[in-house]
């Protein structure tokens, strides 16, 4: 592993402290942390600090480590061993984290370095003339099926060609970087085949036009950023009857908590006692169990534990059993 050291003394600032938004965000961190395990918070702390200067200096970790009560070689040990944390100046408008491992070195990420080379400095870790931006290789950031990609900050630019990327680089370079979508860069929707869908999509949107046709009003709660919840199931053709999609930056907790069912109800205008949610894992029952809902669960989830275990109302083999599954329920009920 390589030696990480703290940026030169004349790079340091001579103090630093958190901003009110960025102050009451440490404060929450610190407080999901148990009485005497509050020095555990120094990692989100640190990327605190990172999002808010750019990159961890000096005066950060001491500042830190005097918040949580710990030593600063403590603070330093954690700075220093984690990558993530850029302990010197980078770019003040895009910092490029090129993927060097091996998918998206056979798919040409060693052209896409090139292109930072020739456009931001010829080695990593250094600023171009202007100090906006700044490059690096690093290990897999784990979009592999969509080689060759980049993370810029916090998003990730992936099926990229070097034209492409010289052109997220020009207009990070002229403050638009705002303006580039993050994904794929091809045209392709999340990891779908590049040789287009093998899914049996046309059957899902018959069981939902079945559901609409019998005036059953359907909703979606998913982890997905509601925006790009609401584009994968557009591209599926998958929207028209849905009177509610909730993502996972809708709510305070994410998908499957019991909030998120609520705001789904309340959308549709549907009370709970009269709502079924479909699932495929334990932590779906107790969802839905809190939210005051029956639940049927399909098989082949993310569950090593048998369905029939997890205290569902019903079990079903795949989405197109539902409408007997749901006669069924409603028999019993």
């Amino acid at each position: 592993m390589s030696v990480r050291r703290l940026a030169e003394a004349s790079l340091q600032p001579a103090a630093f402290a958190f901003n009110r938004a960025n102050a009451a965000a440490a404060k929450q961190w610190i407080k999901k942390y148990p009485k005497g395990r509050e020095q555990s918070a120094i990692i989100p702390l640190l990327m605190l600090a990172q999002e808010q200067e750019g990159w961890v200096t000096k005066a950060a970790i001491e500042t830190i480590s005097d918040m949580l009560g710990m030593p600063y070689i403590r603070g330093l040990e954690v700075a220093t061993f984690y990558t993530q944390y850029q302990l010197n100046p980078v770019g003040t408008r895009a910092h490029i984290q090129v993927c060097g491992t091996t998918p998206c070195m056979l798919r040409g990420s060693e052209a896409l370095m090139d292109v930072c080379r020739s456009k931001i400095h010829h080695d990593q870790f250094h600023t171009n003339d202007k100090g906006t931006l700044s490059w690096e290789e690093v290990e897999c950031l784990g979009a592999c099926v969509n080689a060759p990609m980049v993370m810029i900050f916090k998003d990730t630019f992936e099926d990229l060609t070097p034209e492409r990327l010289a052109e997220i680089i020009d207009l990070y370079d002229a403050g638009k970087g705002a303006s580039v979508t993050p994904g794929p860069q091809n045209g392709r929707i999340t990891s779908e085949p590049i040789t287009g869908l093998t899914t049996l999509m046309p059957g899902v949107r018959e069981v939902l036009t079945h559901f609409h046709l019998s005036g059953i009003a359907m909703g979606v709660v998913t982890n997905k950023p509601q925006l790009a919840a609401r584009e994968i199931l557009l591209h599926f053709g998958l929207t028209e009857h849905l009177g509610a999609i909730v993502g996972g930056d809708a709510v305070t907790y994410l998908k499957p908590a019991p909030d998120a069912l609520l705001l789904a109800l309340d959308q549709l205008q549907v009370e709970p006692r009269d709502a079924l949610m479909v699932g495929d894992s334990g932590a779906d029952v107790a969802a839905a169990r809190a939210a005051g809902m029956p639940i049927i669960l399909l098989r082949g989830g993310y569950t090593q534990i048998p369905v029939e275990e997890l205290g569902a109302d019903l079990v079903c083999d795949n989405l197109f059993d539902l409408p007997s599954a749901m006669r069924r329920l409603q028999d019993a009920a």
